[in-house]
């Protein structure tokens, strides 16, 4: 059913683009054929430009999905995981010199003002 309204939708499209072309053409030219063979060529040029741009705009939309259920898949790699305080650890340590490591918790304590920041994995799924 879907691909049916999306049949119609192109042919609705090209039919009004088709339309415009036409009555405009007809208006400034005398011949009708003339009218008719340059608007079913504007149809046709304006048509492939809009599928060219969707296509583009149909890539770039695929890798954000594709990027999304990446991230999916690597939040339930963590959620499933017994140690995933060591992986925000290895994380954090790679950036930061000073980092302890606590059962349920990290502690990362800055050089330059001496705060401490404490980073608590709580990872849940909810529906």
């Amino acid at each position: 059913m879907n691909k049916i309204f999306i049949v119609l939708q192109i042919l609705i499209k090209c039919f009004l683009i088709f339309l415009i072309a036409f009555v405009w053409l007809r208006f400034v030219l005398d011949s009708m054929w003339l009218a008719l063979i340059l608007s079913f060529g504007i149809t046709l040029i304006i048509e492939l430009v809009s599928v060219f741009l969707k296509k583009k705009k149909g890539v770039k939309n695929y890798l954000k999905s594709k990027e999304k259920e990446d991230a999916e898949n690597m939040f339930l790699s963590l959620i499933q995981d017994k140690n995933n305080l060591d992986f925000f650890y290895r994380l954090a340590s790679s950036r930061h010199n000073h980092v302890s490591k606590n059962k349920n918790y990290i502690i990362i304590k800055h050089e330059q003002n001496q705060t401490k920041v404490a980073l608590v994995p709580y990872l849940k799924i909810q529906s």
